[in-house]
């Protein structure tokens, strides 16, 4: 269960890392070797990465989390990522991995997902409202789904939500 100490913990950790925090391509976190910055956002920087430790090959999205956290929200990020890996739908991107830099911040390790932000991939498809309206039940069973597992997603905006070429929307 979580607590409001551990919440608390999180915000004070997370807020402390400043946007000047940047990983440069190279940079190897566990299995995982950085290539170029994807995004960010207001909880943290999102990387293009791909496995380097040999045993295959895979692309990953790796979301560097703001803050150098404490040891409780170490504790509470091991409890959340052990959850989010075990959340399999169509529609919500998979936990690959996670872990902290040397420094103590932490990232999670995301599934590539090659699409579109779902407003641009609307706009960019000219679809037309029936269209829109069932991506829309697709993106919300995804999120009735984590929500039955008391799984709260903080930051659901059209960023957040991508469509991959072939139609599929995924958090």
């Amino acid at each position: 269960r979580v607590t409001a100490s551990d919440l608390q913990a999180v915000a004070a950790g997370l807020s402390l890392l400043s946007s000047q925090d940047v990983l440069p391509p190279g940079t190897v976190l566990g299995a995982w070797t950085l290539t170029g910055q994807i995004g960010a956002g207001g909880m943290g920087t999102v990387y293009a990465a791909h496995r380097s430790d040999g045993h295959f090959e895979q692309r990953a999205a790796v979301k560097l989390l703001r803050g150098l956290a404490s040891p409780a929200a170490l504790r509470y990020l091991a409890r959340e990522r052990q959850i989010l890996a075990s959340l399999a739908h169509p529609n919500i991107a998979r936990l690959l991995d996670g872990g902290s830099t040397r420094d103590g911040q932490p990232y999670l390790v995301m599934e590539y997902l090659d699409a579109r932000p779902i407003d641009r991939y609307c706009q960019d498809e000219g679809l037309a409202l029936p269209a829109i309206l069932a991506l829309l039940l697709q993106v919300c069973d995804a999120v009735s789904f984590a929500h039955a597992r008391l799984i709260v997603h903080c930051d659901l905006k059209p960023s957040n939500i991508l469509v991959g070429g072939d139609g599929r929307p995924q958090l």
